[in-house]
Formats: structure tokens, sequence, C-alpha cells
């Protein structure tokens, strides 16, 4: 079966290259043209509608969302945020509307497949984050039990019954690189921003799957 697959804030495209590799039907959405998405759009002023106009697809199997971390990361909160988490930034605040932007296309594309990937930090604090964790899954990664030498710890959100993420691996395991606070080694020391975004093509290869397997099972 051939999936319409949108792979939103799409970065390097590591999500949409690999469904892409595998035969499916693929559209990539981003702000930033670096790395020539389909969609070189304002995530704020495109609609479902949009997508499946553009696509010429009747419905979207699966979304995958990877929105910018910057202001909910550990590292740079207090710059952009106070202490409740209110913006203090006006990246702060565009940051917040995609978010609210992003929770409600995922409660109105149902019965469509959906993942949110993020590092750890502020994001998974907001209420509506909470719901979506409550109301579907949401667990912590670390990208080196997926072949990265980065632990890198990560929130997934998503909806596929067929998904089984790996255990995350702890501070001091050898699995990854070293990175105290602070480091120069790890994702912290990489200054390749393109580096440091890039999903691991075994999580990519891992949820690739297990939506195949959903549909396949579940054939609409």
């Amino acid at each position: 079966m051939i999936l319409n697959v949108a792979d939103i804030f799409c970065g390097t495209k590591s999500i949409g290259n690999e469904f892409k590799c595998n035969g499916h039907n693929v559209i990539t959405l981003d702000w930033d043209d670096i790395h020539s998405p389909d969609l070189c759009v304002d995530y704020i002023d495109i609609e479902i509608d949009d997508i499946l106009s553009y696509s010429g697809w009747d419905k979207i199997d699966y979304i995958h969302f990877s929105p910018d971390c910057t202001t909910y990361s550990i590292a740079a909160i207090s710059k952009h945020r106070n202490k409740d988490g209110s913006p203090k930034s006006i990246k702060a605040a565009k940051a917040d509307e995609i978010r609210e932007k992003m929770v409600d296309m995922v409660y109105n594309i149902q019965p469509t497949l959906f993942t949110i990937e993020n590092p750890v930090g502020k994001l998974r604090k907001f209420t509506e984050m909470v719901k979506i964790g409550d109301d579907f899954d949401h667990s912590k990664i670390t990208y080196c039990q997926y072949g990265s030498k980065n632990m890198k710890p990560t929130d997934i959100w998503h909806n596929i019954p067929t998904l089984e993420l790996r255990e995350p691996c702890k501070n001091g395991m050898t699995c990854h690189e070293s990175a105290p606070r602070g480091s120069r080694c790890g994702i912290q020391g990489s200054k390749n921003a393109i580096e440091r975004g890039k999903i691991p093509y075994e999580l990519c290869k891992d949820i690739r799957i297990a939506v195949e397997e959903y549909y396949n099972a579940n054939i609409l």
C-alpha cells in the first residue's frame, strides 16, 4: 500500500526521505528553503486543505511534526520564556502560535497517524501537550539507542499502535559520547545545526515500518 505522508517542519527531511525511498508519496514543508522543501511557507499560513490541493491527494495517511525547539530548550529557555512558560520574546510567541496550530491539526486529522518529535525541554509541560500524551502516547527516547553517538533525550508523541519505541539509556552509559552540560562533546559540541537537527536513520525506519504495519493490517 502506497501511503501519503506529510513531513512538517521537515528540516533535513529525515522522515520524509525514509518514506520516499520506500515508495511512498511524500510532501515536505518548512519555512527555510535550505533543503528545498516542496512547500516553503510559514506553517501558520497553511491548512490541511492547502497540502491536499498542492499534492493532489484526497487524504494524508501520516503526518510528522518536528517543530523548532529553540524556545523550549533547557539551554535557551530563560532567554525566551518566563518561569511560568509564557513567552518573553517574539520568537517564543510565534512558537506558541505554531504549537497551538499543530495541536489543533493533530485532533482534526484523525484517524490519520502522527508523530511529534522534540528534544526534551519545556514543550512537554504545556497543557495541550500533556493532553496529547494522555489521549494518545508520549514517550521519552534517547538518540543513542538508534545509532547516534549522541544521547539527545527526545520526546515523541504519537498515535501509532504498532510503534514500539526503544527504552532510553541513562547518563553514564557507554552507548553515547559523554557530554556534561557546557561540554564541547555530544550534541552540545556540534557546531553544525544541520547535523544537530537530523533524526537518526534507525528511528525513521522504525516509524516507517510501524506506519506500514498499521495500514497493512487496517486498510481503509
